[in-house]
């Protein structure tokens, strides 16, 4: 029975496990529902931040299309001015 037991604890030393009810003190729930809520609030706090990521994210992903898009047109605008000096500049620009 107590190689069955031990084997269930998967290499973990009785020892740390004892230190670890030690530090839990007297009332092991106290310190056990004390971690849990630390542990989700923490949980809490980072799916806030990867939340606020994703948001970000998109809308970088977003500006840099629109900002592509824009420049694209801009050079389409300037290819279309120049277009119509294809003989070169008129002579009173060239002074």
């Amino acid at each position: 029975m107590l190689d069955a037991s031990q084997a269930g604890l998967e290499g973990v030393s009785l020892a740390s496990l004892a230190s670890d009810l030690a530090a839990l003190g007297s009332d092991p729930r106290i310190g056990l529902r004390s971690r849990r809520q630390k542990l989700g609030a923490a949980l809490e706090a980072a799916r806030t931040t990867a939340a606020k990521t994703a948001t970000d994210l998109t809308l970088v992903e977003e500006r840099s299309r629109a900002t592509k898009a824009s420049f694209d047109a801009a050079i389409v605008a300037r290819d279309a001015e120049l277009a119509k000096f294809s003989e070169g500049l008129p002579y009173y620009c060239n002074r």
